[in-house]
């Protein structure tokens, strides 16, 4: 929603906000990996079915807040939901397509499955903004109920035959090792593992916080705010949608592909105007959102499905421990300078992680 910013700031400052984000999203680095190992070994669906609920929960819990203690408390429950959710629910589409013998139509019905989820952002970046206007709570509401009823529809999935072994504590920790180590077992995964964690992780701080903010010192108000992402989410589920089922790109291609806009998108934001910032805004949001249709088949076809979930939770755990470093290294420049050099300052860390990440897996042969 893009009138997160607008309704939180009233309760604390810019650099506040950045730090409540960045603490509660703490959580997700203790329990991403452990709540991975739980999906692999009790079933996919209904750790994702409760995750969405937990997060629903939470969302009508900030709904209500009446300081910045709300803020804390909901946002620790919503990270608790997010890790349920996070991995399992990549897992649980894999698998299936797996045990259907489709496993390489997955970033097709990905970039599928994001289009239907950007119409419904655009549907909400247009309506948004004229919501909150008229009530300011109850967009978070909204937000609340949608993603409780994605849990009773979760609930009616079929859970794909997994060969898992039976739940006890000694093959859970089992499962959380082996499932971490599949992020080096060769050496074109461990390099990979790199890249796509220096690619998420610059991306998602950029999209989970920075983007609001950047829009808001860009000039744009709520409205302004809810029809860039509404145009920006078409617009990005139609490009992706074009390159999986065309096959536009090759894998060096997408490795190429990833740097080039996030530099392009970051370098030159403090000296753009607004209209030229929203071209910024598209090329981050671009790479931020494709990165879980291209780079996910990837991934997905390196690991071993018993330890599916485990192993993405692995990555995601990490992408969260680099947007739990950035938003406390960069809030000192957010307070001073600004969004425009913060995203300059990511455009630096671009240069100097996912660059030479990108040409190390260039010059290997992909086994």
């Amino acid at each position: 929603m893009p009138i997160w910013y607008a309704f939180e700031k009233q309760f604390a400052s810019p650099s506040t906000l950045a730090t409540i984000y960045a603490v509660t999203y703490l959580v997700s680095v203790v329990l991403e990996l452990p709540t991975g190992a739980l999906a692999d070994l009790i079933g996919r669906k209904y750790i994702v079915c409760l995750g969405y609920l937990i997060q629903g929960g939470s969302w009508i819990f900030i709904s209500q807040s009446q300081n910045v203690w709300w803020l804390w408390i909901g946002y620790s429950i919503s990270q608790v939901g997010f890790t349920f959710v996070s991995g399992a629910n990549t897992a649980l589409l894999y698998d299936t397509l797996k045990e259907l013998k489709k496993e390489s139509i997955f970033n097709v019905i990905q970039s599928k499955n994001e289009l239907v989820y950007r119409i419904g952002i655009t549907l909400a970046g247009f309506t948004g903004g004229y919501i909150f206007i008229v009530n300011q709570r109850l967009p978070y509401v909204l937000v609340g109920v949608a993603t409780i009823i994605a849990a009773i529809i979760t609930w009616f999935e079929i859970e794909p035959h997994i060969d898992s072994e039976k739940f006890t504590l000694k093959n859970y920790i089992k499962q959380t090792r082996i499932g971490f180590q599949e992020l080096w077992k060769t050496t074109y995964i461990r390099d990979f593992s790199f890249y796509y964690i220096s690619v998420g992780g610059i991306t998602w701080y950029y999209l989970f916080f920075l983007l609001n903010v950047f829009m808001t010192d860009v000039g744009f108000n709520p409205v302004h705010r809810g029809w860039i992402t509404a145009v920006n989410s078409m617009l990005v589920a139609f490009v992706a949608l074009m390159v999986t089922r065309h096959k536009l790109l090759s894998r060096n291609a997408t490795y190429i592909f990833f740097p080039i806009v996030m530099l392009f998108g970051f370098l030159f934001a403090p000296f753009l105007t607004s209209l030229a910032a929203t071209i910024s805004l598209f090329l981050i949001y671009l790479a931020g959102i494709t990165r879980f249709i291209f780079l996910d088949q990837y991934a997905n076809e390196e690991f071993d499905s018993k330890y599916r979930a485990t192993a993405i939770s692995a990555l995601n755990m990490a992408i969260s421990f680099v947007y739990f470093l950035l938003s406390f290294s960069m809030n000192p420049i957010l307070t001073r300078w600004g969004s425009g050099w913060v995203m300059f300052t990511l455009g630096v860390i671009t240069l100097f992680t996912t660059v030479p990440s990108t040409i190390i897996l260039l010059r290997k042969k992909v086994s």
